[in-house]
């Protein structure tokens, strides 16, 4: 996060920008489909820091790990001097925003810090040329740093539709 942060500030300042809006994540985090075996599992260090926002299980799925280090750099945003209420943008699995044992983490932390804005939810084979089908989540939330008290246990409500099917989605006017 400190590296983040650090990059785009220098990169602000010699374009003689100044760091007063906040940051904004278009995210779409990588995952490991379990029908897709020719993607390998995580064989790289992850850092101490996103481990204790995901706990050690959550942080061998990606998109944890890329949740867990969205909102480290918000945090230090807002510590830097830049403003807050950044805003994630998140196509995830839907998974994270489970109970499950391996997501309870990750979800606290991220249901601790974000204000939920608002969502849907779709079938992955529908939206995306995919192997399976599961449920992806588009998910808008703002970052308040835990300063609104979060129930970090709270439902998230997302509108379902895991009916659509691809040829209504292409139809959808978007604007």
């Amino acid at each position: 996060a400190d590296e983040y942060i650090g990059i785009l500030k220098n990169y602000l300042k010699e374009k003689g920008l100044k760091p007063d809006k906040p940051l904004a994540f278009l995210c779409n985090p990588p995952y490991r489909s379990d029908d897709d075996q020719a993607a390998s599992a995580v064989s790289y260090g992850i850092h101490p820091s996103i481990v204790d926002l995901t706990s050690t299980d959550g942080s061998s799925e990606r998109y944890c790990c890329f949740l867990a280090q969205m909102k480290l750099i918000c945090e230090k945003a807002e510590s830097s001097g830049l403003p807050g209420n950044s805003l994630l943008l998140l196509f995830t699995k839907a998974a994270w925003l489970t109970d499950r044992l391996v997501f309870q983490k990750i979800r606290s932390e991220i249901m601790g810090s974000f204000e939920d804005i608002g969502g849907i939810i779709v079938k992955s084979k529908e939206f995306f040329d995919v192997k399976g089908s599961f449920p992806i989540a588009f998910t808008l939330w703002k970052h308040t740093g835990g300063n609104k008290n979060l129930n970090p246990t709270r439902s998230v409500e997302i509108r379902d539709l895991t009916w659509v099917k691809k040829k209504e989605l292409t139809a959808i006017r978007w604007d």
